[in-house]
């Protein structure tokens, strides 16, 4: 459970009522951003930890597990950007039942219930709400961006009971023909978003779009542990891949 959600948890049984009646004082709202500051922090790790890992995958030609790992970092990613705005989305028990609850650090606001798994209700939250600066609004391939990715990712989780591996996926077939190193750097500087919304880039570029977002927008509290282990992810077989430094490491 993030450190919002029990902290949610800790004031209902405080309380000793049910989600739908909890509703923040002032003091509580403040102590719920917090915890969920400290969510974002994580959560926007294991996003660039999964972005890294989906660029070894493509690297190697793992597509399968390349796809699936973009489609995470763009999960976690966007509960990062969830938790800085004081936004937590977590299953909390309530009453008998274990319910799925949007959760706002603003005083007087309760809880929404939300439906679907964790993945669906975040992705579809961020689409619907507009979560993620300069990314509103928009879709892939006529879909909303969180149901184009979810597409992808079920194709190549649940899709075929074969790994197309060594074959790319069939949003990474495009990517599959080009040089990685020089797409990551055009994907990373691409302010126009020309390529994030892009069906034949997107399962790729929409990700490294909201890390670069991220990156420009909050400053990360990474150690040199994590800096180091993210080095280790963003490189290939010529060398680090320095462009990619700009969405970890603070400027």
């Amino acid at each position: 459970m993030s450190n919002a959600g029990a902290y949610a948890t800790s004031l209902m049984a405080q309380h000793g009522i049910a989600a739908e009646r909890l509703a923040w004082n002032a003091a509580e709202a403040q102590a719920f951003q917090r915890a969920a500051t400290l969510d974002a922090h994580a959560y926007w790790y294991s996003g660039l930890v999964s972005l890294g890992e989906a660029c070894q995958g493509v690297q190697k030609s793992r597509y399968t597990w390349a796809t699936v790992k973009a489609y995470y970092a763009t999960f976690y990613l966007s509960r990062a950007f969830l938790g800085f705005a004081g936004v937590c989305v977590e299953y909390l028990h309530s009453g008998s039942k274990t319910r799925h609850y949007v959760w706002r650090s603003t005083a007087g606001s309760g809880p929404t219930r939300l439906s679907g798994n964790t993945h669906d209700a975040v992705l579809r939250y961020v689409d619907a709400n507009g979560s993620i600066p300069r990314l509103t609004g928009q879709t892939i391939a006529s879909d909303a961006v969180g149901e184009w990715l979810i597409a992808q990712r079920n194709r190549a989780n649940y899709g075929e009971a074969r790994f197309s591996d060594p074959s790319p996926t069939p949003c990474m077939s495009y990517i599959s023909t080009i040089d990685k190193r020089r797409l990551l750097q055009a994907y990373i500087e691409d302010n126009a978003l020309l390529f994030t919304f892009d069906p034949a880039h997107a399962i790729l570029a929409y990700p490294v779009t909201v890390a670069r977002l991220l990156s420009t927008t909050e400053r990360s509290e990474f150690s040199d542990d994590d800096v180091r282990h993210l080095n280790g992810l963003y490189r290939d077989s010529v060398g680090p891949l320095a462009f990619s430094h700009s969405l970890f490491v603070p400027v």
